[in-house]
């Protein structure tokens, strides 16, 4: 992603924060079915994807990946996810938090921290629960 916004900035594009990251021909940004095109011809030139037709990574599958990754960061800094999920929602352009939910899945990752916690919080320690059962 580096390398591509120092090639945008040497090719004249605005490095302002709010200019687009990806820009058309004339500095614009693209329209939704422009970017999707753009993408998929993208995907093909690396080789990620194979000709029309045929399956591979799509765009909403990188947003999704995002998201849920962002929630994982939070979940692992212990942050509330509650307090946490409007900020996703608004940086996905979700108008509503239902909009959301469809990232709040049980992945592994998630699984597991969230058994890491709930052992570090509420499980009794080993020692203690063996002191119980000579008695």
């Amino acid at each position: 992603m580096r390398d591509y916004l120092q090639q945008r900035r040497r090719a004249g594009f605005s490095v302002d924060p709010t200019a687009p990251v990806f820009p058309n021909i004339i500095g614009n940004p693209h329209g939704h079915p422009g970017f999707v095109t753009l993408f998929l011809e993208l995907l093909r030139d690396l080789g990620l994807r194979g000709p029309k037709g045929q399956t591979g990574p799509r765009l909403h599958d990188m947003r999704h990946s995002f998201a849920v990754h962002r929630l994982l960061a939070w979940y692992r800094q212990g942050a509330n996810l509650a307090a946490k999920l409007p900020l996703l929602s608004t940086y996905l352009g979700h108008s509503t938090l239902t909009g959301t939910e469809v990232y709040l899945q049980a992945t592994a990752q998630l699984l597991e921290e969230a058994g890491e916690r709930f052992h570090a919080h509420f499980a009794v320690p080993f020692i203690r629960a063996k002191r119980r059962e000579k008695h």
